[in-house]
């Protein structure tokens, strides 16, 4: 499975550099970025609460690991029955089935950190919500939007902050399951990136 924009942490790759495999693989990443102006190696170890402000550093933060844990595991001839890619995620999984080169994956997802850091959309915030998307569409304001329908009972949402924030509380004081998810201020999958 590879995961899109929220997965990423502070210090994400700190103790995974020990593995000489996933260090090397993030080295030749480091490489690529480098040409780009792109400090790889402090991002995945960097403890600077500000980090994943910057989305550009989400996206080739998180598809770095997903490219040197693909290395280490088809050094370990482990071959997935199936795989699946979620939005950023989706050039991970392209590198794990050799759609793409790791230098074709991270200028991917640097262009798009740079396309996102660059458009004009609003100060946005997302959501995790443990409701079904058809009763949540009943309740979200008309600036919210569905972004993600991910199960039965789990729907992601994305807007404004404000509007994210209020219905959050709202949503927490009826006991609904909801966590905001870390999408660098940019409102992933709604209608404010359609530029």
């Amino acid at each position: 499975v590879y995961s899109g924009i929220g997965s990423q942490w502070l210090e994400m790759g700190r103790d995974l550099m020990k593995i000489p495999l996933f260090a090397q693989s993030i080295e030749k990443c480091h490489g690529i970025l480098m040409n780009k102006g792109i400090d790889l190696k402090n991002i995945l170890i960097s403890a600077d609460e500000d980090t994943f402000s910057n989305v550009l550093h989400s996206y080739v933060g998180i598809i770095a690991i997903e490219i040197a844990l693909t290395d280490i595991l088809k050094e370990l001839n482990i071959v997935p029955d199936y795989i699946i890619g979620h939005s950023v995620g989706e050039l991970g999984c392209a590198y794990a089935d050799n759609c793409l080169t790791a230098e074709e994956t991270l200028l991917a997802a640097y262009a798009r950190g740079e396309a996102s850091r660059e458009s004009q959309t609003i100060q946005g915030a997302m959501a995790a919500v443990g409701m079904n998307h058809l009763k949540l569409k009943e309740i979200v304001p008309d600036d919210i939007d569905i972004a993600c329908h991910n199960g039965e009972d789990s729907s992601t949402i994305s807007g404004p902050v404000k509007s994210i924030h209020d219905l959050i509380d709202k949503l927490k004081e009826d006991k609904v399951f909801v966590k905001e998810v870390a999408c660098s201020g940019v409102p992933l999958h709604s209608r404010y990136i359609k530029e």
